[in-house]
């Protein structure tokens, strides 16, 4: 088993109250994109990301997606959210490089406890 090394959970991030995915940020204006970008990185770091201790050369990180409703979310039009939190936690100084990257999808779990949709981040070291 990996060493785990910290886990957050954050409530996907939304925009106009819609869970931004692929089908949505492709229409809007590249500034507004970018900005959404940086204010959840932003957030990512400040506070749900620790302080780094230890470059690593390699991360193994798995998404768990949680879902209030039946409503269907295809897991593969949130990419860009798993990009912009691989990037924040680079930029957070884990990893020396994100090109050698390895991640796990869990498909939506369904909680009715929630309020919205969440997804929960573990990070683990990963040897490769």
């Amino acid at each position: 088993m990996k060493n785990k090394l910290f886990e957050f959970q954050v409530a996907a991030p939304k925009y106009r109250n819609q869970v931004i995915s692929l089908n949505n940020i492709g229409k809007w204006h590249r500034y507004q994109s970018s900005t959404i970008k940086n204010l959840y990185k932003d957030n990512l770091k400040s506070w749900n990301i620790p302080e780094a201790t230890i470059k690593y050369k390699s991360l193994y990180i798995v998404f768990h997606l949680y879902r209030h409703n039946k409503r269907t979310l295809d897991s593969d039009n949130l990419g860009f959210i798993i990009k912009w939190t691989i990037d924040a936690i680079k930029e957070s100084g884990w990893l020396i490089d994100d090109n050698i990257i390895t991640y796990k999808v869990v498909p939506a779990i369904l909680d009715r406890n929630l309020l919205d949709t969440e997804i929960k981040v573990v990070v683990y070291e990963h040897d490769g």
